[in-house]
């Protein structure tokens, strides 16, 4: 029960506003307890998966395998023809007419190791260590230039480069 005090408090203070405020001295209730939350789950997004290509899409004009075979086509037989020339000092052409059964059958598994990894739908954008496919790409253009100079110089001047 208020107390007469309280009450005249109390009525002071209605009269003044149209909020009727008493204060009882009762503890106000405490706040509810903090519930932990678990965090979110972390997400790592994977990357989507790249869909394998038909042989007709590997070897359209814009697609990843003409020049990639090529390249690592002419990359080998630069290398090759070089190292060949060294101990053997035969042109290119002469050495290719010797040993002709061997270079088709490097190019051809050369060839089939190029375009099954494109056929089932590798990662070609994916480095492996300092093996980027923009450094693989310079470099077997640059090997194209090469070996073709190499040939145009051997059948000029009628002799081994080196």
């Amino acid at each position: 029960m208020m107390m007469k005090s309280q009450m005249q408090r109390c009525a002071a203070v209605s009269r003044r506003s149209a909020v009727r405020v008493c204060a009882t001295g009762a503890p106000p209730p405490p706040p509810p307890a903090a519930v932990p939350v678990a965090p979110p789950p972390v997400v790592i997004p994977t990357p989507a998966p790249v869909a394998a290509m038909t042989v007709k899409d590997c070897f359209t004009f814009t697609g990843p395998g003409p020049e990639t075979m090529n390249g690592r086509l002419s990359m080998l037989g630069f290398v090759a023809a070089i190292g060949a020339e060294l101990t053997s000092q035969e042109p290119t052409l002469s050495q290719f007419d010797s040993a002709i059964y061997a270079v088709i059958a490097t190019a051809a598994v050369f060839t089939v190791a190029t375009i099954v990894p494109i056929l089932k739908g590798a990662n070609l954008k994916e480095a492996f260590g300092p093996f980027t496919p923009a450094a693989e790409q310079v470099n077997g253009r640059a090997a194209m230039i090469g070996f073709a100079s190499l040939l145009i110089f051997e059948q000029v001047t009628g002799k081994a480069l080196l």
